[in-house]
């Protein structure tokens, strides 16, 4: 049961690392100096299209089970959505709003997983994964709720400026961090 779920959260980790390299660290910066919607989209854009192919590379890999592959995909983006809108709290200095978000995502997960399981008489990977979509859902719905006032949406998007300016801000920060979970 615990190797099934750490497979899942690692699979999920590394489509978030990936993902980050455009909507993660970078936006801490570039959130107060840049057209937000600008930002949105492009992370938008970006979460999609990596959480569809590097899900399908791991599902034809075969690196994580069958009765979970299906899982992948949509919690991949669900954690991919949360960390954009988290690290846009955080440029923006909304840090009473980040805390009740992250601090949700956590308490949902484990409120959810211990009612689950009580209600269905055993813990099981089941449980873990409806936990797992009530507490990225509930937290990704409180992040949208904080995040989109913060927008200044406006007709002119520049995607290829924004996802420039994304990447090259979050290339050293991410590649900094993959380097580090492969020295594991």
């Amino acid at each position: 049961g615990r190797g099934i779920i750490s497979l899942l959260v690692l699979n999920v980790t590394v489509v978030l690392m990936i993902n980050n390299f455009v909507g993660g660290g970078a936006l801490v910066y570039l959130a107060p100096r840049n057209n937000n919607s600008e930002l949105y989209l492009a992370s938008l854009i970006w979460a999609f299209t990596v959480s569809v192919i590097l899900s399908s590379v791991i599902i034809l890999f075969d690196l994580i089970p069958e009765v979970f592959k299906f899982h992948l995909y949509f919690l991949s983006f669900l954690q991919c959505l949360l960390t954009y809108h988290l690290f846009i709290l955080l440029g923006k200095e909304k840090f009473k709003q980040f805390n009740y978000s992250s601090l949700l995502q956590h308490l949902s997960l484990i409120i959810s997983f211990v009612l689950l399981s009580y209600f269905n008489g055993k813990m099981n990977l089941n449980n873990f994964i409806i936990a797992q979509y009530i507490s990225y859902t509930s937290s990704v719905a409180l992040s949208i709720y904080y995040t989109f006032p913060l927008l200044n949406i406006s007709s002119k998007v520049n995607l290829k400026s924004a996802f420039k300016n994304c990447f090259s801000y979050g290339f050293y920060i991410q590649l900094s961090n993959v380097l580090q979970i492969l020295n594991y």
